[in-house]
């Protein structure tokens, strides 16, 4: 049903990858509803991070609240409302919060055919 969403509402599920820490999401717009999109809010917790991992799809990763940094392939990008940041399938990159405050980001995954 759509309208208003509110994250603080709804429930949020741990990401369990060895690579996080302090890291749940939801997901808006499941895979099989999306094509092959997928839509979800992040949140890492203060001083948490999804660690350096590459994924077989493209992400855009929309920050919604808070600070931190990300990285793609090596190279650092501040993150803070309103900072797009995107990553192309197989590259290389990374969320950290900052250690004073949580990071929300909307997630855009979007997979290769087939």
């Amino acid at each position: 049903m759509g309208g208003k969403y509110e994250p603080p509402d709804a429930g949020w599920m741990r990401v369990d990858r060895q690579e996080t820490r302090a890291v749940e999401s939801q997901v808006l717009v499941p895979l099989e509803e999306g094509g092959r999109t997928q839509v979800a809010v992040t949140r890492i917790a203060a001083g948490g991070e999804y660690g350096v991992h590459v994924d077989d799809y493209s992400q855009i990763f929309s920050v919604l609240h808070g600070r931190g940094e990300g990285e793609v392939d090596g190279e650092p990008v501040p993150l803070q409302p309103g900072v797009i940041m995107r990553t192309q399938a197989g590259e290389p990159h990374a969320l950290r919060a900052a250690a004073d405050q949580a990071l929300v980001v909307l997630t855009v995954n979007t997979y290769p055919e087939g």
